[in-house]
């Protein structure tokens, strides 16, 4: 991963970043991460499998999940594994299979972090007033209609382990 094409682990941020241990044990807890292959979503699903947790990652960009899987299986430790699944989290379907797929390879699911998210195609190339009713659509669908399908699949149908 890298930003503006510099190594995230080479920006002057993560230069001066310490880890500190956990003030809770993740170590064989499973957690769903939309939006996993890049951004918040990558950072918080290499934090996960680096403590031990199982992490399985959902994106709609199969080069970019592809590459993140491969980066955050050398960060696993402690038992950490990864799984990673191509989910249009605007579709219903999609995202029931991935968390029916996830609880059937590791029994239980524990926690979920929606991170999916958009930016327009438009966004630097028009001025916002400019933004057109598809581009703009898009980012509404990932970011507020795909929560209720990511939702609804963990919680309406009881998957959250308590």
């Amino acid at each position: 991963m890298s930003i503006n094409g510099v190594p995230i682990s080479e920006t002057p941020a993560s230069k001066n970043y310490t880890m500190t241990s956990p003030l809770f044990n993740m170590r064989s807890k499973v957690i769903v991460v939309t939006g996993g292959a890049a951004g918040i979503g990558y950072a918080t699903a290499a934090l996960l499998v680096s403590q031990g947790a199982k992490v399985a990652i959902a994106n709609i960009n199969q080069t970019k999940l592809d590459e993140a899987e491969a980066e955050l299986r050398a960060q696993c430790k402690e038992g950490g594994e990864i799984m990673a699944t191509l989910v249009d989290v605007r579709s219903r379907a999609d995202v029931d299979g991935w968390i029916e797929g996830v609880v059937k390879k590791w029994g239980k699911l524990d926690g979920a972090v929606n991170m999916a998210g958009i930016i327009p195609k438009c966004i630097f190339t028009e001025r916002v007033e400019d933004l057109n009713d598809e581009d703009w659509q898009l980012v509404i669908d990932v970011r507020a209609s795909s929560s209720a399908c990511f939702f609804d699949a963990l919680l309406g149908i009881g998957r959250l382990d308590r």
